[in-house]
């Protein structure tokens, strides 16, 4: 996925994890993420079960928001990768794909 366009600034990085999946509203609200790991294994969390229960949750959120029911949280200060000025000079102005992995390593 190229992140060009994407307030980075929502998603906490930790790159510890080998996945994380975020459930998000049309206004860019995190319902939740769903991902995580143990010192076991990279994929200890990760099961079409869990993941299956994850969306149900995310679509409980979802009715709450399309009810009006769910409070706005304070937006984290926008962050942009074009405003990270090593990863554009070095990847962006390149015409290179930005990931989500050189986000935290810029």
């Amino acid at each position: 996925m190229n992140l060009v366009g994407i307030d980075v600034g929502l998603y906490d990085f930790d790159r510890h994890n080998a996945i994380y999946f975020f459930i998000v509203s049309p206004d860019e609200d995190i319902y939740l993420r769903y991902g995580g790991r143990d010192a076991a294994s990279a994929d200890s969390y990760l099961d079409l079960d869990s993941f299956v229960l994850a969306l149900e949750a995310g679509l409980e959120q979802h009715d709450l928001w399309q009810a009006g029911e769910l409070p706005s949280r304070q937006r984290p200060k926008a962050l942009f990768p074009r405003e990270m000025e090593r990863l554009k000079t070095i990847e962006m102005d390149r015409g290179r794909c930005i990931e989500c992995h050189m986000i935290g390593d810029y």
